[in-house]
């Protein structure tokens, strides 16, 4: 556990002081405007200060990649119910719904050609009812009861037809039913993960950005304590360590991995 000794001066004007919330424990931390320092003593107590917080930054991400781990882990449970889901769906298209739209194609037109004969025959009939009894001829006659009976036998086919393409809607409405629910499930399965990525992701981010100000701030320090008299030496610090910069290099790695959240 990294123990922080915050030194705070008031100070007015321009502010540029170091004001740090950590995005995991919601920690905060404010440094004075280096502008204010009027020691070497105490520019030297905030830019330990400001490495420690850095420390505590870095230290932080590791947790974030745990959760990170198990979110994608939860992730492909996911995806792999969505893959499932979407096999599902190409072969309910081609073995139901492709076939069943190609028969209501042909079902329609069947109904269309029933409808047509049954206009002509109607029409026909009504003619002929017109007419006196002593002017119907019994061949137009028997040529309409001929009609007669192939639009009742189109009728019969249609309806046959109909009561057919019935079922299979019926049948294709259940099985589209499930489909639903599988594609809820894994939405439901991916919904949770996802929110988990985003959040590491911004907790990443705002890392990040906060090491930048402390990088920032150290530097500043420096310099005003090159101004206090201090003579100038070569910055070991924390910031020019190569811990750091792997732990930067970590850091925007897994934010490359999270670019698509």
């Amino acid at each position: 556990m990294l123990s922080l000794v915050l030194f705070l001066i008031p100070f007015k004007g321009s502010c540029q002081e170091l004001d740090i919330v950590t995005p995991n424990t919601n920690q905060s931390f404010k440094l004075p405007d280096p502008a204010t320092f009027t020691t070497p003593a105490q520019a030297k107590l905030n830019i330990s200060s400001a490495e420690d917080v850095g420390k505590l930054l870095v230290a932080s991400v590791d947790k974030i990649k745990e959760n990170v781990t198990a979110a994608q882990a939860d992730l492909s449970k996911g995806e792999a119910l969505k893959a499932s889901y979407t096999t599902a769906v190409t072969a309910f298209d081609k073995n139901d719904v492709e076939p069943y739209k190609k028969d209501l194609d042909n079902y329609n037109a069947a109904g269309k050609k029933y409808t047509d004969q049954l206009a002509k025959y109607n029409k026909a009939a009504q003619a002929n009812n017109a007419l006196p009894a002593n002017k119907r001829k019994t061949a137009a006659v028997a040529q309409l009861n001929r009609q007669r009976l192939q639009v009742d036998s189109m009728g019969k086919q249609v309806g046959t037809w109909k009561t057919r393409l019935d079922a299979a809607k019926a049948k294709l409405d259940i099985k589209n039913a499930a489909l639903n629910k599988q594609q809820q499930q894994y939405q439901a399965t991916e919904q949770g993960p996802i929110a988990k990525l985003k959040n590491a992701k911004e907790k990443l981010k705002t890392i990040s950005s906060q090491l930048t100000m402390c990088e920032a701030y150290v530097q500043k320090s420096h310099n005003m304590l090159s101004k206090l008299g201090e003579p100038a030496t070569a910055d070991n610090g924390y910031f020019t360590t190569p811990d750091y910069k792997k732990a930067l290099a970590n850091i925007n790695l897994q934010l490359v991995s999270l670019q698509f959240f």
